[in-house]
């Protein structure tokens, strides 16, 4: 009979009652305060964001202004007014009509190439034309060249030898901060690059050679990341793919065909040289002393300067900024 009392109250068996009748206020009460919290938490993200790109635009407008600045004093220059030969000129009429053209050619030129630059700047997605510079936690502009006349960029690469490729076998000593390297090789498959890759920009690697003791088989050039630099084989005397470079004979071989192309070597022993590439527009050049080359199609996704050799070679090369 007593189990079959009805229970007339709820503390008899709950002792959590009195909670359980204050939890509706104190559920509002929470919510109400955490809802002033998000008001809060929002207010300060958003001031957050703002702020940091307030910073962004303000270093975006002084990194454009530098930008526009070198493009501008890079452009083709000529004389503000055509030099029209006058009328009393000693000249011939044939002199005369060469004169006037070649100043036409010249406007041409520097009309062409300010067109160019506007609709590079113009029609670039943003990825072509920013790069972040993780070394000065910031934005820049990448590195253009129009119709083979770099407008924007580095002087040098920053580049150093690799220390790895050097030891092999003991044919080459690194110094002076990975900027100099003393080469002493008696085989083929001697490849001396440089440790920084590049993937993108335009880029200039200037070496000074020195006392270069070689045959005609002492190259200067580029190879891209599908190339092996540590086996025994693709020598730069033969057909070589992914390789772009000439030799001391100023024979020019381009990505697995040699004789593409001449420049004037003089087979010095003393010389400088620069390679130039534009990864964005995929050309590479040549440069030793004053005389320069047209530039060559490359290809690939990444790429190392290097120079090489077969046979006997001795020589110090520096790399210059």
């Amino acid at each position: 009979e007593e189990t079959n009392k009805p229970i007339t109250s709820l503390s008899k068996i709950n002792p959590y009652e009195d909670l359980l009748k204050t939890l509706p206020g104190k559920v509002e009460e929470i919510i109400k305060l955490g809802s002033t919290q998000n008001i809060d938490f929002e207010t300060e993200l958003r001031d957050t964001i703002n702020s940091r790109f307030e910073k962004i635009h303000i270093q975006l407008d002084e990194e454009a202004k530098f930008f526009v600045d070198s493009v501008i004093e890079n452009l083709p220059k000529g004389d503000k007014s055509m030099n029209v030969p006058e009328q009393d000129s000693n000249q011939s009429t044939k002199d005369k009509i060469k004169e006037l053209m070649s100043n036409l050619e010249s406007m041409i030129d520097i009309a062409s190439a300010n067109e160019d630059i506007i609709n590079y700047v113009k029609d670039s997605p943003y990825t072509k034309l920013l790069k972040i510079d993780h070394k000065e936690d910031k934005f820049a502009f990448k590195s253009v060249s129009i119709k083979g006349s770099k407008l924007f960029g580095k002087k040098g690469a920053e580049a150093t030898w690799d220390d790895k490729l050097a030891k092999r076998k003991g044919r080459g000593v690194i110094s002076e901060e990975g900027k100099v390297i003393t080469l002493n090789s008696s085989s083929c498959w001697n490849f001396f690059a440089t440790k920084e890759k590049y993937s993108d920009g335009c880029h200039v690697f200037n070496i000074k050679v020195e006392n270069l003791t070689s045959d005609q088989h002492f190259y200067v050039g580029l190879v891209n990341n599908s190339k092996e630099l540590f086996s025994n084989n693709g020598c730069m005397c033969c057909q070589n793919p992914n390789s772009w470079y000439y030799d001391r004979l100023g024979d020019i071989a381009i990505d697995n065909k040699l004789k593409q192309g001449k420049i004037e070597t003089k087979q010095r022993r003393n010389f400088t040289a620069t390679v130039e590439i534009d990864i964005d527009n995929k050309t590479v050049c040549f440069s030793e002393e004053d005389e320069k080359t047209k530039t060559f199609p490359i290809q690939g996704k990444e790429f190392r300067f290097l120079v090489g050799s077969c046979n006997e070679c001795k020589a110090k090369v520096t790399i210059q900024d």
